[in-house]
C-alpha cells in the first residue's frame, strides 16, 4: 500500500515522502497514529508540495551565504581609538564592536560569526576570519589606529 507520510519519522522519512508499506502495517500503526494517509491523488498532490517548499528551504541558506560572501569581500573597516602612552587602547575593538561596524554598512552578521581570537588593543591592521556558512569563511581588514 502507497502511504503518504505526514510527519517526520527517522524510520519511515520526511513529511511528504511516499512510501510502500504493508496493508497491516499502515491500517494498524500508520493511519491511527497519524504518522502517514492513504496516498490518494489528493494527498500526492499536498505531498509534491511539501517536498517543494522544503527544497526551497534547503536552497535559501546557500543563496544567502553566497550573497554575504560577496558583501563581505574586500570590506575594510577603519577604528580610532584613543590610546595611552604605550599605545594600548582604552577601548579595545571587540567583535561586537566589529559586528556593529558592518551593520553601519548594510551587512548583518553576528558576533559569534567574527572569528576574533582576542579583542584588538593595539593600532595595526588586522584580518579578521568571519564564518559566513559551515565551512566558509571570508577575511575582512580592519584597521585600527591611535585618535
Amino acid at each position: 500500500m502507497k502511504v503518504v507520510i505526514l510527519k517526520n519519522d527517522s524510520k519511515l522519512g520526511m513529511v511528504g515522502d511516499i512510501k510502500n508499506v504493508s496493508d497491516g502495517y499502515a491500517i494498524n500503526f500508520l493511519f491511527p497514529q497519524k504518522l502517514a494517509a492513504a496516498a490518494t491523488p489528493v494527498n500526492i498532490a499536498i505531498a509534491a508540495k511539501l517536498n517543494k517548499e522544503r527544497a526551497e528551504k534547503k536552497g535559501k541558506p546557500a543563496a544567502m551565504a553566497h550573497s554575504l560572501s560577496q558583501k563581505l569581500a574586500g570590506q575594510i573597516l577603519n577604528f580610532k581609538e584613543k590610546a595611552d602612552q604605550s599605545g594600548t587602547f582604552f577601548a579595545s575593538v571587540t567583535k561586537e564592536r566589529i559586528a556593529s561596524e558592518l551593520k553601519k554598512k548594510g551587512i548583518v552578521v553576528k558576533s559569534k560569526k567574527i572569528k576574533l581570537s582576542s579583542p584588538i588593543k593595539q593600532a595595526g591592521s588586522f584580518d579578521v576570519p568571519v564564518a559566513v556558512s559551515s565551512g566558509q569563511v571570508i577575511t575582512i581588514k580592519v584597521v585600527a589606529v591611535n585618535d
